[in-house]
């Protein structure tokens, strides 16, 4: 038997993160524990620090004890402490940003949604005015400290799939507006790109890696991210589903399949678990691909190790994540 952390509690009848134990006896990929960063402690007080300086009015204590630094710990157990620091902070920021939506009235918004998305846009050429939303200054410092770590082949993929992440904000708040929920079919490519596909980009600057753009732009490395995407996409749902429930949100998997297939929330995330574990086989799938991948776009022995230490990344990312949601207060 594994051992894995014990799970939040929940409430009676509802789905949580212990709905996601199975999974570790079940997939092979997610059997072995995941490693920490030696300097975890240090990591997880800088991306706090960093939190409440950013977001003193943003960041209550529910997030703090969601302990993203620990998160990054388990993703980039190796890397150097500060590059570890850099994406618990974006971490960070993708989940106010979330939280800001999700829970109040921003997120019934389109129009306001947009605003503040081209804002954010906006602050990748230019320094925002001092008055800016405090998600805006926060953007503008990640970035301004992580763009010159990457390329332009890089920077131009992040900026595709930020416009991506406006896009899918956007239709979260027609949704909500039109107390509409999304079909099972609409929902999966909606998720995916509202979980924030740029994250995904993150590990190339953090591992101070630069893949070739064809590489990047190959069906078996799109796979790769967008299998990975959707496993901590729909654990997450799963974990949040009472949450959610409870905020009147209609954007989760359990509960947009419940709802649609006309069963329980118990059913809908037995389903959605099924989902998590065929696409854990299409991560897997398309990792084994990538040598090959290699091959044919010739790619040298530094390219080849650079791709391969960021597809390690993202293998080990659905453990790291599901042990996280087990062990946070994020949905607790």
């Amino acid at each position: 038997m594994t051992s894995v952390p014990a799970a939040p509690s929940r409430a009676a009848g509802m789905p949580g993160a212990a709905d996601l134990l199975p999974l570790i006896e079940r997939v092979p990929a997610l059997a072995a524990p995941c490693r920490h960063h030696r300097d975890e402690a240090v990591i997880e007080l800088a991306v706090q620090e960093w939190a409440l300086r950013s977001f003193p009015e943003l960041y209550p204590a529910r997030l703090r004890a969601a302990r993203f630094g620990e998160m990054a710990s388990r993703a980039f157990p190796e890397t150097k402490t500060p590059e570890v620091i850099l994406f618990g902070q974006w971490l960070v920021w993708l989940f106010v940003f979330d939280d800001l939506r999700d829970d109040g009235p921003l997120g019934w918004d389109e129009g306001a949604v947009d605003r503040l998305y081209d804002a954010v846009l906006s602050s990748c050429d230019t320094m925002p005015p001092l008055d800016a939303h405090p998600v805006v200054r926060a953007f503008r410092d990640l970035w301004a400290r992580t763009a010159p770590r990457s390329g332009a082949s890089w920077r131009a993929m992040f900026r595709v799939h930020l416009a991506e992440h406006r896009a899918a904000c956007r239709y979260e708040a027609r949704f909500r507006s039109a107390r509409r929920l999304p079909s099972p079919g609409e929902y999966a490519q909606l998720r995916r790109q509202a979980n924030g596909s740029f994250l995904f980009d993150l590990p190339e600057p953090v591992l101070g890696a630069e893949l070739p753009g064809d590489l990047r732009t190959s069906a078996a490395w799109r796979e790769l991210l967008s299998a990975c995407n959707d496993i901590t996409a729909w654990c997450n749902d799963i974990a949040s589903a009472a949450k959610e429930s409870a905020h009147g949100d209609v954007h989760n998997y359990v509960l947009v399949l419940a709802h649609d297939r006309g069963v329980s929330l118990a059913a809908a995330a037995d389903e959605v678990l099924d989902r998590i574990a065929g696409r854990i086989d299409d991560l897997t799938a398309a990792a084994r691909a990538l040598p090959a991948e290699f091959t044919r776009l010739e790619l040298n022995k530094a390219a080849a190790r650079d791709a391969s230490k960021v597809a390690m990344v993202l293998l080990g990312a659905p453990r790291g994540h599901l042990e996280w949601l087990l062990e946070s207060a994020r949905y607790g």
